[in-house]
């Protein structure tokens, strides 16, 4: 059995009151850490949506300037034609 003075009692309940605010310091931190994870993972989807998005209208755009080119292409040609017809 082991016999503890006050002093000794105290100290070392002193120390366990430390140890107990250390922990919740801790889960607190964690906790905190794991809301920034949720958070960041959210931010993360919405980036990776936001780029998608982006390139659907990227893809869009080129096919819009395909297009144009191709009507260009149609006006150039018929203008021609229709040169060629004058007289």
């Amino acid at each position: 059995m082991i016999f503890l003075n006050t002093e000794d009692a105290q100290e070392i309940l002193a120390a366990l009151e430390e140890a107990v605010e250390l922990k919740a310091e801790v889960e607190f931190q964690n906790d905190w850490i794991e809301t920034q994870d949720v958070e960041f993972d959210e931010l993360y989807a919405q980036l990776m949506a936001s780029e998608a998005r982006n390139q659907v209208l990227e893809d869009a755009l080129e096919d819009i300037d395909n297009d144009v080119a191709v009507l260009i292409d149609t006006i150039e040609v018929l203008n021609r034609a229709r040169l060629r017809t004058l007289p």
